[in-house]
């Protein structure tokens, strides 16, 4: 009549805590939270973890009200946006994340394929998604090769005028999904946008993030507030402590409140002009720096990252 109890009490004090000891002490991955740009902390993207680069004498760049505005449309020939300051390591089978919130204020396209304001983000292995922003859509660059390449593929109608609404761009494999202020709005598969050969060729790089206006037929006036990644880390790895703000308004991926920071996204009297930042001297340079090493020689060449 004792055995019951007895086996009962073997199993919590012998069997169970084996099984899950081992368990407890095997090697597991995390994630990180890189902020590369926090309006309220002040300033431009270009003054935390972004590069600016444009092509150009009208783009302009304002910080006011714990957002940046980028403005291209005074030249619809005007290119100009932000690229990822240092190398961030982003394996697609482990998983990352971009969240950026944003607003577009004005956007016209001559053309189906293109887009006034575009992000462009790829995996290590140069694997990734172009998303086009319109004022009522959101859509994808096709990939592959020949006609095909950078043409209007899946997309959402969504509202990108409204107000401040915040991205979730997801990759997992060989997959995105991107939601809207938390409700997944559109997925499909990654694309290779290898084939493109203008120059400079940006789809070369890997881990590249670009945010802006990336082409000659297309402008826009877009504000954005935040922009983070969150990438896996294994047990073993350190995470990347230099590369991450902390931002002022909450410790978490959520963007600072928006109802009385939305700036009134009017054209300005006089666009603020273009500040080119100095290159930091290091021994091996991101594809950032290379792409800004290059801007120096391309004075009145017709250039274009996406044609």
């Amino acid at each position: 009549m004792w055995r019951r109890p007895y086996t009962f009490a073997l199993y919590l004090c012998v069997v169970l805590p084996a099984m899950l000891l081992p368990a407890a002490f095997q090697p597991g991955t995390s994630t990180q939270t890189i902020v590369l740009y926090d309006g309220l902390l002040g300033g431009t993207p270009d003054e935390q973890e972004f590069r600016f680069l444009s092509y150009g004498s009208m783009a302009s760049q304002l910080d006011a009200a714990g957002v940046t505005v980028l403005d291209t449309t005074g030249d619809i020939g005007e290119q100009a946006g932000y690229f990822n300051r240092n190398e961030i390591a982003l394996d697609r089978h482990e998983g990352f994340t971009l969240q950026f919130a944003i607003q577009l204020g004005q956007e016209e396209h001559r053309g189906p394929n293109r887009a006034g304001f575009s992000i462009i983000l790829l995996s290590d292995d140069l694997l990734g998604v172009e998303l086009g922003f319109w004022e009522n859509e959101v859509w994808v660059q096709e990939g592959g090769t020949g006609e095909a390449l950078f043409t209007h593929a899946e997309g959402a109608a969504v509202d990108t005028t409204a107000d401040l609404v915040t991205y979730q761009l997801a990759v997992q494999d060989s997959s995105y999904t991107l939601s809207a202020d938390g409700q997944p709005i559109l997925t499909g598969p990654l694309r290779d946008y290898t084939a493109f050969e203008g120059f400079p060729d940006v789809y070369e790089s890997p881990g590249l993030l670009f945010l802006g206006d990336n082409t000659r037929r297309a402008a826009a006036k877009m504000a954005v507030s935040f922009v983070a990644l969150e990438t896996s880390v294994s047990a073993t790895e350190t995470p990347l402590a230099t590369a991450t703000i902390e931002p002022s308004a909450t410790p978490t991926l959520a963007p600072p409140p928006t109802a009385t920071a939305t700036p009134t996204l009017e054209p300005t009297a006089s666009p603020v002009p273009t500040v080119m930042p100095t290159a930091q001297p290091t021994a091996i340079p991101s594809p950032a720096d290379m792409l800004y090493l290059w801007m120096s020689c391309l004075k009145g060449v017709d250039i274009e990252i996406q044609k």
